[in-house]
């Protein structure tokens, strides 16, 4: 049963995470694929083959790729036991509303709260969820939650919008809540700083899980983040790219996102503080969840304890993902 749809920009790194978990996990996910580089469906078909994953959703909002890749994949993938969801927009659906006619499944993608200028979701509702043999699902994005302020708003926001989907719960195949609390920048982190970044996303979710007037949705009910790395590449400052680019490590923990800098002295170009003095406070912290957590707290553990490769931002992408996903099962199953 699939529990989690983590957003991904389908990088090798995230690629490998999945890689990295087993199976009982891989079955547990459904990630929302973001691609971001150009790709012909035939490999991409292969790149997630090679995952093990059985489902996802594929969503080709930040690449050139037009919305016929969905159809040409589509008809390519009828052959397989893999199941890929198109995830429209609002914008894609308005002047057709017959394009879902050619799908078994699609996803809509909507932001929570409804923005000022975006065509009705009321509307949309009306529309497209009547009986159809599509099976449609409901990705609610909140997008970023910056605060308690934010989340708080951003709730009342997802509560309304539910309100007017209430309606329509028995032609509503899955309904996923996203959004993140993990900062689209890291800019203000100054070198050799560690700061702990509150996480928003699991208390909305557990809000809504729990409130009895959602009750029809709770087996329909999936959640969704952003993980840790969405906006890795934002965060290079190209100022100090002559120095290059200070390492950072991101741990997620049951309620707070962990997040630490190195370090460098550049009169005798060292690290004061490395990756593996980084690693060796994780281990030694309150909130470590241990080397056989998963993959990657093995890695974590082994740098601090062996001080050996420091790795490159692939690697650290795929330890940080492995681990997060594992923390948010691990939520999950509670």
């Amino acid at each position: 049963m699939i529990k989690y749809a983590p957003v991904l920009k389908w990088k090798a790194g995230e690629r490998d995470s999945i890689k990295k978990l087993d199976d009982s996990q891989v079955n547990q996910i459904s990630p929302i694929i973001e691609l971001v580089d150009s790709i012909s469906e035939h490999e991409l078909l292969k790149e997630i083959h090679e995952t093990g994953l059985k489902s996802a959703f594929i969503d080709t909002i930040y690449s050139d790729i037009s919305l016929e890749f969905y159809e040409k994949l589509n008809s390519i993938n009828g052959i397989t036991d893999l199941k890929l969801i198109p995830v429209f927009y609002i914008d894609d659906l308005f002047d057709d509303f017959s394009v879902i006619d050619t799908y078994d499944e699609i996803s809509i993608r909507l932001e929570i709260p409804e923005p000022i200028d975006s065509l009705s979701y009321n509307k949309l509702f009306k529309e497209i969820l009547k009986k159809t043999h599509t099976k449609i699902d409901i990705i609610l994005d909140l997008i970023f939650i910056e605060d308690v302020q934010a989340a708080t708003l951003k709730s009342v926001a997802l509560k309304e919008t539910l309100s007017q989907i209430k309606k329509y719960c028995m032609n509503i195949n899955k309904l996923i809540i996203s959004s993140t609390s993990f900062p689209n920048n890291l800019s203000d982190l100054e070198a050799g700083e560690e700061k702990k970044y509150k996480r928003y996303e699991f208390k909305i979710f557990n809000k809504i899980y729990e409130l009895p007037e959602y009750k029809d949705f709770i087996n329909k009910l999936i959640y969704s983040d952003y993980g840790v790395n969405k906006f890795t590449d934002t965060e290079m400052d190209f100022s100090k790219l002559q120095y290059g680019i200070l390492p950072k490590i991101k741990y997620t923990t049951d309620s707070f996102y962990y997040v630490q800098k190195g370090k460098k002295d550049r009169i005798k170009n060292v690290y004061t503080i490395s990756v593996f003095d980084m690693c060796d406070k994780i281990i030694n912290s309150n909130f470590f969840y241990g080397k056989k957590f998963s993959y990657g707290d093995k890695k974590i553990h082994e740098k601090a304890s062996e001080r050996k490769g420091p790795g490159g931002n692939k690697d650290w992408v795929t330890i940080s993902t492995t681990h997060h996903i594992t923390v948010i099962l691990k939520q999950l199953s509670n």
